[in-house]
């Protein structure tokens, strides 16, 4: 019997930097770097917890916003072959367009693709046990009831294409998913983002943290 998998659990750690915080360097402002800590719960289905890190650039020309996200995820004593231990890799790159409905609130959608490796730990002879390349789009609203913080509320959806999978057990399918997050302003250009993942197929998915620069 195979084990569906769905791909919004893919690149959990990234999202810690696609949740873009006004004015003040900081807060609704979308050029940024950041780096953080992702945690997925039962990772991508595979009877296992997820911890990671994940790294992100993200810059806004003429309110168009390109977002290049970076992430690695450990996976112990998985469901598959007999408890191996696994890595995934995801990396993504996003385009989308921002609205300001009004000056604290803004309405941003997007497109982008997304490369995803999965590697067994400790296997002889070649670790990969599947990629995927993922089609992902989302709708987030961003909106700052005061100058230091700002909440964000997005949908997300992943369906993947080009599969290859060495593993006969996993099938990968579409996915939806709903994302929670908030950053508070530091200093002048740093700030925290705190962030939450939901899935239609499991529930909680996930949580992250990432400390953000903004240039």
């Amino acid at each position: 019997m195979k084990r569906k998998i769905t791909t919004i659990g893919l690149g959990l750690c990234a999202l810690t930097s696609s949740i873009q915080a006004q004015d003040n360097n900081v807060i609704l402002d979308y050029d940024q770097v950041s780096f953080g800590y992702g945690y997925t719960d039962n990772a991508l289905g595979l009877l296992g917890n997820g911890h990671g890190i994940g790294l992100g650039v993200s810059h806004e020309i003429n309110r168009f916003v390109v977002s290049l996200s970076n992430s690695e995820s450990w996976i112990d004593n998985s469901d598959l072959l007999n408890g191996t231990d696994l890595m995934l890799w995801n990396i993504n790159l996003n385009t989308g367009y921002v609205t300001e409905l009004t000056d604290t609130v803004h309405l941003v959608p997007s497109i982008g693709i997304g490369y995803g490796q999965l590697d067994g730990l400790g296997l002889p002879g070649s670790s990969k046990l599947g990629s995927t390349w993922t089609f992902n789009t989302s709708l987030t609203l961003n909106y700052s009831p005061a100058e230091s913080w700002a909440l964000s509320w997005g949908l997300l959806y992943s369906d993947p294409f080009n599969t290859d999978s060495d593993v006969g057990q996993v099938e990968l399918q579409s996915g939806l998913g709903i994302t929670f997050g908030a950053t508070f302003q530091i200093s002048d250009n740093t700030g925290m983002n705190l962030s939450a993942v939901f899935s239609d197929d499991n529930g909680y998915a996930g949580m992250g943290v990432a400390l953000e620069y903004h240039y």
